[in-house]
């Protein structure tokens, strides 16, 4: 029998590397080891903690990629980008989600759609604005109203409004650039998104790896996809979430950020819930460290 080869070391990801910071920042601890593939079963960091506290940390780290919602986003690009509608005379940034219908029949009704709410002196229609019966800041919505966003609920889509008639936007519908200006006006997506994630594949092997660590406290990192507005709106306005995600019990601690919002985390555990924490200056402990 020939004697295994040697695994090469890989370095940690640069998102590895800053969700460790973030979680050093706010604990107190520093890193005392990694997994750079020279082992099996190794976690992605362990974090000890300085002075006294209880447990060292076995910190394991996560994208959460929306497959269906990076669909949409391609079918967005090859639908829009660079397009002119000839039948709109003003820019429109419109809020698709995953469950969007972008392309053929889907895309003509939009722009129809667009096209009578500008005939029709409409700015903007959300679905969210008349859902929250708690929130009808702009009045109760009329029969025409209803009628509208039913339409722009049937194709997939929670909000649309205008941004302007100048040349450089005349005609043409935005999306994604502007989507982090643009979400829900509460924490209500952040448990059922750690959830999704939980339930998936990815999840399942953190939920397994983390549960045949012993005698360390079992966290999970988890980086919210770029894509997913409604994260990156709520931890920018430091909104809490309004209930506990459902977490196994081989997770103790629950960290959640997202890139676009690096500076605020989640940390969510069943003892106090969710804390928000700001964490700005964690990256630049990166720098210093290499």
């Amino acid at each position: 029998m020939q004697p295994q080869k040697a695994r090469i070391p890989v370095a940690p990801r640069h998102d590895e590397l800053l969700a460790s910071a973030i979680v050093n920042t706010v604990l107190g601890t520093h890193t005392v080891g990694c997994d750079d593939n020279t082992e099996e079963g190794m976690v992605d960091f362990e974090l000890a903690p300085r002075g006294e506290r209880a447990s060292t940390v076995a910190l394991e780290v996560s994208s959460h990629r929306d497959s269906k919602l990076l669909a949409v986003w391609s079918s967005l690009d090859k639908q829009y980008q660079g397009q002119v509608l000839p039948n709109l005379a003003k820019g429109w940034f419109v809020e698709f989600t995953a469950e969007s219908r972008v392309r053929g029949e889907a895309a003509r009704q939009l722009a129809d759609l667009l096209a009578d709410f500008e005939a029709r002196g409409i700015d903007r229609v959300s679905v969210r604005e008349w859902e929250n019966p708690h929130d009808w800041s702009a009045g109760p919505p009329d029969v025409q109203h209803l009628s509208d966003v039913t339409a722009i609920r049937g194709l997939g889509i929670n909000a649309v409004a205008q941004i302007g008639e100048g040349p450089d936007v005349a005609g043409r519908v935005f999306y994604g650039s502007l989507a982090f200006g643009v979400g829900p006006s509460s924490a209500d997506d952040v448990p059922p998104y750690v959830e999704e994630f939980l339930a998936g594949k990815a999840g399942a092997n953190k939920i397994k790896k983390l549960g045949e660590i012993k005698d360390l406290e079992s966290h999970l990192f988890l980086w919210a996809d770029g894509t997913h507005m409604s994260i990156s709106v709520a931890l920018d306005n430091r909104f809490v979430p309004p209930r506990d995600p459902n977490v196994p019990a081989e997770i103790q601690v629950v960290w959640l950020s997202g890139f676009a919002s690096a500076d605020t985390v989640y940390q969510w555990d069943r003892d106090n819930g969710w804390r928000i924490h700001d964490v700005t200056g964690a990256a630049a402990s990166i720098d210093r460290a290499t």
